[in-house]
């Protein structure tokens, strides 16, 4: 209630309302994990929670970017490449989901957003989560082979996921699109991306 009173006299209403959502995030966070987290089938619901909400997000990131003629997908979030580092969190929680799924309708619940989050997550046309993005991928391909050698998992859902992995990258490389481009103004004249190569 404070916060929120606090907004009479803030001198940047903006960034306090950012910060109040903030302390918002912790409370709900806390309450998430007091009351949810005591099995494995309150964490799927925490992960179908934040699969659910990204999904929003990436529509409003898609909205934005087609119908109000904004240079880079931002959703809810004050630049791109915040957005991106939150898309980053759902599209390999959609990817493991779909691992070994043979019901459709599960097939449709987690294919839907990650279909979503990569086209909002390329409309941010953020060239740094791109690369982690890649790191994810071939991390999660080595897992899934390490929990087939283990017949933990199906050698054939391992198969069909390197297969659609592989798909997803060899699309994105042959259809023309915003992130691509971005990622090949790289070789010109780009001193922002000259200057980030040290962190990447």
């Amino acid at each position: 209630v404070l916060s929120f009173a606090s907004l009479l006299i803030s001198v940047n209403p903006n960034n306090t309302l950012l910060e109040i959502f903030k302390i918002i995030f912790v409370i709900l966070l806390f309450y998430f994990v007091v009351n949810y987290l005591k099995s494995t089938e309150g964490i799927l619901r925490i992960f179908n929670i934040i699969i659910f909400v990204l999904l929003v997000v990436s529509l409003v990131g898609i909205y934005q970017y087609v119908m109000m003629n904004i240079g880079r997908a931002e959703g809810v979030f004050p630049n791109a490449n915040l957005l991106a580092g939150f898309l980053i969190v759902s599209i390999p929680l959609c990817a493991v989901f779909l691992v070994g799924q043979v019901h459709i309708k599960k097939i449709l619940i987690y294919g839907i957003p990650l279909i979503i989050n990569l086209i909002c997550l390329i409309l941010t046309k953020s060239r740094g989560i791109f690369i982690v993005l890649i790191v994810i991928f071939i991390s999660l391909t080595i897992f899934l082979k390490v929990l087939a050698a283990k017949n933990i998992i199906k050698e054939r859902s391992r198969r069909n996921f390197t297969i659609i992995l592989l798909t997803i990258i060899l699309l994105f490389l042959i259809i023309p699109n915003p992130l691509l481009n971005r990622l090949t103004s790289i070789a010109d004249t780009d001193i922002t991306a000259y200057s980030r190569m040290g962190i990447y």
